[in-house]
C-alpha cells in the first residue's frame, strides 16, 4: 500500500492490506486461500487495478508460507486473468481485474449460502464492528480520525446505490482496521466478502442513502471523541437493520430470484 508523505492518512488502508496479507496459518490449501484473499481484497477495493503486489519472496514471508507455494498462487491468478506479470527493472505482479469482476468471481459461492449461512456471517460482523469501533475510539490517533472523517464525507457525495454500498463496506472496513486489531480486520474482511455480492446489489434510496451517510457522520463524531460505548451502541442498532434487510434482500433476490 502507498503511504502518503507523512506515512499517517493511509494508515488505515495499509491496515487493510495488512490483513489481507496476514499469515494464512495451519489450514489445508494454502494456495488456494492465497487466491481467495487477493480476490477478496481486489473486490473490496483494497486492492486496486495496476496496483503492484509485494515480490515473491516478501509475499511468501509475509503469509508464512513457502516460496513455492506463494508461486503456485500467482500463476492461478494469471489463468485467470487477475492480474498479470511484467518482466524487467519495473518488473513485478500487477493487478488487471476490476472491483466488479472480483465479485463475480465470488458470486458462486453466494448461492450455496442458506439463509442460516447470512444469518451468522451478519452475527459475526457485528461482533466484530462492535468490539473494533471501542477499539477504535481507545486507540486511534488524530491523524486516523482525519482520515475517519474523509471516508464518511465520500458517503456523501452524491454516489449511486451500488457505489454507495461499496463505500459504506470500505467504511466498515476502515473502522474496524482503525481497531488496529490484525485479527478483527482479517474477519470483517472474510465476512464481507463472503456476502459482498448481496452487500453491493441491495438498492438504496437517495432518502436511505442520506439517512445512513448521517448516521455515520455522528458515528465518526463519537469516535473521534473517544466516546467508544456511545459508538458502540450506535453501531449494534446499525448493524441489527441492516443484517433484517440484508437477509430479507437475499431471500427475495438470491434464493427465491
Amino acid at each position: 500500500m502507498v503511504e502518503s508523505a507523512d506515512g499517517a492518512a493511509e494508515q488505515p488502508g495499509r491496515r487493510l492490506g495488512e490483513a489481507i496479507f496476514a499469515p494464512v496459518g495451519e489450514v489445508e490449501g494454502r494456495t488456494d486461500e492465497i487466491v481467495k484473499r487477493i480476490i477478496q481484497g481486489i473486490s473490496l477495493g483494497v486492492l486496486k487495478p495496476g496496483e503492484q503486489l509485494p515480490t515473491e519472496s516478501e509475499l511468501a514471508a509475509q503469509l508464512g508460507v513457502a516460496t513455492l507455494t506463494v508461486r503456485g498462487a500467482l500463476a492461478q491468478l494469471r489463468e485467470r486473468n487477475i492480474l498479470e506479470t511484467r518482466r524487467g527493472r519495473v518488473g513485478g505482479s500487477f493487478i488487471t481485474a476490476e472491483p466488479s469482476e472480483a465479485r463475480a468471481m465470488l458470486r458462486e459461492r453466494l448461492t450455496r449460502l442458506s439463509p442460516l449461512d447470512i444469518r451468522d456471517i451478519g452475527d459475526l460482523r457485528v461482533a466484530v464492528s462492535t468490539a473494533a469501533v471501542v477499539l477504535a475510539a481507545r486507540r486511534g490517533a488524530i491523524s486516523d480520525f482525519d482520515h475517519l472523517r474523509a471516508a464518511v464525507a465520500e458517503l456523501g457525495a452524491g454516489l449511486g446505490s451500488e457505489a454507495f454500498a461499496l463505500a459504506e463496506q470500505r467504511l466498515h472496513l476502515e473502522i474496524v482496521a482503525l481497531s488496529q486489531s490484525p485479527r478483527l480486520t482479517r474477519a470483517e474482511v472474510e465476512a464481507q466478502s463472503e456476502m459482498s455480492d448481496v452487500l453491493a446489489l441491495r438498492h438504496l434510496s437517495e432518502d436511505e442513502m442520506a439517512r445512513v451517510a448521517k448516521g455515520f457522520a455522528e458515528l465518526a463524531d463519537l469516535v473521534c471523541e473517544r466516546r467508544g460505548l456511545a459508538a458502540r451502541s450506535w453501531m449494534e442498532e446499525h448493524m441489527a437493520e441492516e443484517n433484517s434487510e440484508l437477509l430479507e434482500f437475499y431471500r427475495l433476490t438470491v434464493r427465491e430470484g
